[in-house]
């Protein structure tokens, strides 16, 4: 995110943001964020860990976490995310968290244009 600072900005600003996004803190430092977009049925999330937390097995606790919130307070037929398809290691914690793919596209994004994968889940299937 910090490759596009305009994408940085409005993430760093509360009022841009707005109300559906939440911070996941350790006391006051930032380890993680949840973005929550209702579209029709679906929640589309978006996700992100400090990078010196991953690869050590807390993204699937964090996933979990974040899909039990959501439906706590919602009742969505389907979740969705987007994720770069380069990013072999969380695909890999999608899927198996009952992920499937539902297109590949093409996205600008921090000053270049990169191969995103959609992903969807339906509701009804336990985490």
């Amino acid at each position: 995110m910090e490759e596009d600072e305009a994408d940085l900005v409005a993430f760093l600003d509360e009022k841009e943001r707005g109300e559906f996004v939440f911070s996941v803190k350790d006391e006051e430092e930032l380890i993680a964020f949840l973005m929550i977009e209702q579209m029709g049925d679906s929640m589309d999330i978006g996700l992100g860990m400090r990078p010196d937390l991953t690869g050590q097995g807390k993204g699937a606790t964090f996933l979990k976490a974040a899909m039990c919130f959501i439906r706590k307070n919602d009742e969505p037929k389907q979740m969705t995310l987007s994720v770069a398809t380069f990013n072999k290691r969380a695909i890999k914690l999608y899927k198996r968290m009952g992920f499937r793919t539902s297109r590949i596209y093409m996205q600008e994004t921090n000053g270049s244009t990169y191969e995103f994968m959609n992903m969807v889940i339906d509701c009804y299937k336990s985490v």
